[in-house]
Formats: structure tokens, C-alpha cells, sequence
């Protein structure tokens, strides 16, 4: 059986990137965090309980920074599970891993030949809010 090498890689692409999706779901399976599951006691915790419980009740786009190790990613959880988002994916983003230009393109996707280097259309991860302002 012969098997044309176009359609090898394309096979190959595709169950990469099955293994990974597989990966990400398994890992998000396992860790759901609630803002009633972190345990602490100080007052810095405290105050960021206090504005992820504030958060989570609005359509804002929220942006956690902190050294390597000091729950960023516990609280994004928590925030994502007790926001109205929570049946929605929550989509991790290591900007750091990432090179300064390329994160717009990562986040919001990039049509073939937007740049140099970009050889096919990329898809969007997340999709920019829409702001809704209430007046009286």
C-alpha cells in the first residue's frame, strides 16, 4: 500500500495535534479549582479572593501577573469557574514562552502572508470583547 507523503504529514499534523488537544483535556479534567478551594489566611490573599469574587461577576478581561510559583494559574481557575464564563473553554497563554511579536498573532490569529514567516492562516485563540456601556 502506497501512501501519498502530502497526506503522511498531513496525518501526522493532525494526530499531533489530537495528542496535544488530548493532553490540554485531560489537564483540565483534572484541575477545577474554586474560589472556595484556596486556603489561606493572610491578607494579601485576602484582598485577591476578594477581587476574584469581584471579577468574576463582570464581562472584563483579566490579565494576572506574578513571580513563577505564586498560584496565577489557581487563580485564573478560580476565576474562570465562578465567572459566567464558566461553560465556556479557558484558554492558558504563556506570553513569556512566547517572542513580543508574535503574541497578537497567537491570541487574535493572522491571515497567510500577514508577515514574514506566516505560510498559512492561523486561527484565533480568544476573541476581542465587545465593551457595552449603560447610561442613564
Amino acid at each position: 500500500m502506497f501512501i501519498d507523503i502530502t497526506d503522511r504529514v498531513l496525518m501526522e499534523q493532525e494526530k499531533s495535534r489530537l495528542e496535544t488537544q488530548n493532553e490540554y483535556l485531560q489537564e483540565e479534567i483534572k484541575e477545577s479549582h474554586n474560589v472556595e478551594e484556596i486556603v489561606g489566611s493572610s491578607s494579601a490573599l485576602s484582598a485577591v479572593l476578594q477581587k476574584v469574587r469581584l471579577v468574576a461577576s463582570t464581562d472584563s478581561s483579566v490579565l494576572i501577573l506574578g513571580e513563577t510559583g505564586t498560584g496565577k494559574e489557581v487563580i485564573a481557575r478560580a476565576l474562570h469557574s465562578s465567572s459566567v464564563r464558566k461553560d465556556r473553554p479557558l484558554i492558558k497563554v504563556n506570553c513569556a514562552a512566547l517572542p513580543a511579536g508574535l503574541i497578537e498573532s497567537e491570541l487574535f490569529g493572522h491571515e497567510r502572508g500577514a508577515f514574514t514567516g506566516a505560510t498559512e492562516k492561523r486561527i484565533r485563540q480568544i476573541r476581542a470583547g465587545q465593551r457595552r456601556h449603560r447610561f442613564p
